[in-house]
């Protein structure tokens, strides 16, 4: 089952911007917007899934459903507090999602120009004792961050591919007219050839942009993890890096657009790959690469854990806080766009998981992919 937001003319339900409704289509965290006498007008995803409805179920239900009849007082006692704007620290609360499921939400939140209510959600289940307004504006800065670099990168890309696309054709038209073994030959290879990079550039930027492509489909993760694996064992073999492999039996099914989380599998390998090169100049025991697929649970729901870890060099705690931000890389000029993990973050994000990293200088790298397993019962399309 997919969670997608309804379509909406104009502006979002909030009075909002079309910019603002896309960030709270594609928002990683629990966001709501609230009309003053607390209905709920626009759902992100997430928080649709933390209480097990679809976004479009939400709409129109009072805030006051989801929580209990002793934590009612204290749920309008919030929104009031959100609607004069003198909200002065998160309120936590019991929200009961659609099975009778508990999750314990600090919220925060903030009046709108147009007297809406932005209520920030972070879910603390499994750890009750982290209730923080700096993580909820970090989550949203985040957020915030990706999507306006989102719709800019979409901008840029669209604009570069129509001179591109002229490019390589009058390119081609060289190579076609000239003589063999001719200068312009090869001259016109070379552009081709450096046309490619750059076509590759844009349509990393796109996908950077691109949310909510296709539909998710119930597969095995391990099928899924076996295809990308496919595609880079010659590649390890060639640097002499050895791949070990940790596969749980019998796991659950889980939601995806296989090809996407593919590509989070690549581009983690991968990565790996050019930071034990690094490391390493030739055969070394260390020169390894773990790849584990295992059952485990996030906030209380069962989930897939992919982890990709290495012995590099390690990422240092300072360059870690800025890992997944767009166009952030640790390689040298010329050797990555900064875009694989900051794609890898949005598409996992998009598939209502988590991506991690666990890292320290000189102690290598583990990166942590969670995502959500296939509901019991849930239809097949």
């Amino acid at each position: 089952m997919e969670y997608a937001m309804a379509e909406q003319d104009g502006r979002d339900g909030s009075g909002g911007s079309g910019d603002a409704a896309r960030f709270f289509d594609t928002a990683p965290g629990i966001f709501l917007i609230l009309s003053v006498d607390g209905v709920i007008l626009r759902a992100s995803r997430m928080a649709a899934r933390a209480l097990e409805l679809l976004p479009e179920d939400l709409v129109g239900r009072q805030v006051t459903d989801f929580v209990s009849e002793e934590e009612l007082p204290a749920m309008m006692r919030a929104r009031d507090e959100v609607s004069y704007g003198v909200m002065a620290a998160p309120v936590v609360l019991r929200a009961t999602a659609a099975s009778g499921a508990s999750r314990l939400i600090s919220w925060d939140g903030t009046a709108c120009d147009d007297g809406s209510l932005c209520m920030v959600g972070v879910d603390i289940t499994e750890n009750p004792e982290f209730v923080s307004r700096d993580a909820v504006d970090a989550q949203m800065r985040q957020a915030q961050k990706l999507e306006s670099i989102g719709t800019l990168a979409s901008g840029v890309a669209h604009e570069i591919n129509n001179p591109l696309n002229s490019i390589l054709n009058y390119a081609q038209l060289i190579i076609d007219d000239a003589p063999p073994g001719g200068d312009a030959g090869e001259f016109a290879g070379e552009i081709i050839t450096e046309s490619n990079r750059l076509a590759k550039l844009v349509r990393n930027l796109l996908t950077f942009a691109r949310t909510d492509a296709g539909d998710l489909v119930p597969v095995n993760p391990a099928d899924v993890l076996e295809s990308a694996l496919s595609l880079t064992r010659a590649s390890l073999r060639r640097d002499m890096i050895t791949l070990e492999e940790k596969v749980e039996e019998w796991l659950p099914e889980i939601w995806c657009r296989p090809q996407q989380v593919q590509q989070v599998i690549l581009n983690l390998v991968l990565n790996a790959r050019d930071a034990l090169n690094e490391q390493f100049a030739g055969r070394d025991p260390a020169k390894r690469i773990t790849v584990s697929l295992e059952a485990a649970e996030r906030n209380g729901s069962p989930c897939i854990m992919l982890t990709v870890a290495d012995q590099g060099a390690g990422v240092p705690e300072a360059l870690a806080e800025r890992i997944f931000d767009p166009f952030f890389s640790t390689k040298p000029a010329g050797m990555g766009t900064g875009l694989g993990l900051s794609i890898s973050y949005g598409i996992v994000r998009d598939h209502g998981g988590a991506l991690t990293l666990e890292s320290g200088a000189g102690g290598g790298a583990s990166f942590r992919v969670c995502l959500p397993v296939r509901p019991a019962g849930a239809p097949e399309d």
